[in-house]
């Protein structure tokens, strides 16, 4: 009986050093703005609508796909929001952030050293932006809310981030299909 209440004791400080070493993350805010072929998230709690599915996206674990909606400013300084509705957004629990490519809303986009203004198509009203962070453009959400950023402890240490994600035929086809 002693040599099973050990393993147990052994198994618990087993999962508190597991613990210790990797804590519960704190949902990512980070809406990077990238070029690829795919919107992307981090965190299951992004997605108002989830299925699950099981494939690999240029080497990342791909374990759901669904729909997020983000509450944005409409422009620097606007009083204004306005909710974007991303679909078919992959869940990629192990990427440095979420990932929103703007072309897929239609419309355009203007760059400025201040960031880049995102345009409505049928109107050219403002519908979103997104500013300066860590080298790259991030999506300004309404309420500005703070969640774990891998991308500024990784900035300090001098990283170059390559955020874009690009889908072969034969993983999008596997998504588009499950």
């Amino acid at each position: 009986m002693g040599e099973l209440s050990e393993y147990w004791k052994d198994v618990k400080a087993h999962k508190k050093r597991q613990q210790a070493a990797n804590p519960p993350r704190r949902r990512c805010y980070d809406w990077m703005i990238v070029s690829g072929d795919c919107h992307y998230a981090k965190n299951r709690s992004s997605f108002t609508d989830y299925r699950p599915i099981q494939m690999t996206a240029q080497g990342l674990r791909v374990i759901g796909i669904g729909t997020v909606r983000l509450q944005v400013w409409r422009s620097p300084g606007a009083s204004d929001t306005h909710t974007l509705l991303l679909e078919n957004v992959l869940h990629t629990p192990d990427a440095m952030c979420n990932g929103f490519r703007s072309q897929f809303l239609g419309g355009s986009e203007s760059w400025s050293a201040d960031g880049v203004q995102g345009l409505d198509g049928p109107t050219g009203q403002p519908s979103w932006y997104g500013v300066h962070f860590c080298g790259l453009c991030r999506l300004a959400l309404a309420g500005n809310p703070r969640g774990e950023s891998v991308l500024e402890e990784r900035k300090r240490d001098g990283v170059v981030f390559l955020l874009s994600m690009y889908l072969r035929d034969e993983e999008r086809a596997s998504y588009l299909k499950a």
